[in-house]
């Protein structure tokens, strides 16, 4: 958050938190996509006013209790509810799923990365902007060797094209 402004030096843990949720919405959000392309239109609205309910009474609950991370948590929860509901529709309406064992390496990498950064380090805290682009590029560097030391097939595969081509 020190990118936008200097000002801030608190602790910005949860975002962590909103980047998991981000993600989880990137990986599945095709789904809502498609049930609007499909002419579902109906359920969307339901989904949209769901999460609406769910978001508002979670951040009305949670802020009073643990603040910037409770609105995180509230966030990431409607956004993982309304994927998961807008994953079982499209399966239900249009016999579509989500081919999951290509998703779930980057996403148990990205988990591990993420919940060991969150619990040990702020990255706020670094000093100037080229220290937290180096950190940042370090852990992109970090989770691409962890993809590759679980055998992620996608990257493997690109990896072995790229060896191919440079001999």
């Amino acid at each position: 958050l020190r990118l936008f402004h200097e000002t801030y030096t608190g602790d910005s843990t949860f975002m962590v938190l909103l980047i998991g949720g981000a993600l989880f919405g990137c990986v599945t959000g095709l789904a809502g996509n498609t049930l609007v392309s499909t002419g579902h239109t109906a359920w969307t609205l339901f989904n949209s006013v769901l999460v609406a309910v769910i978001n508002t009474g979670l951040t009305l609950w949670l802020i009073p209790r643990f603040g910037l991370m409770g609105a995180a948590l509230a966030t990431v929860v409607a956004i993982v509810v309304v994927s998961l509901l807008q994953m079982a529709e499209l399966r239900t309406l249009e016999g579509v799923s989500i081919v999951w064992r290509r998703v779930t390496q980057p996403m148990a990498g990205l988990a591990a990365g993420a919940l060991a950064l969150g619990l040990v380090w702020d990255p706020a805290h670094l000093p100037t902007l080229g220290i937290r682009l180096l950190a940042a590029t370090l852990t992109l560097v970090a989770l691409l060797g962890l993809m590759l030391v679980l055998r992620h097939e996608e990257l493997v595969g690109l990896v072995r094209r790229q060896l191919r081509q440079n001999r």
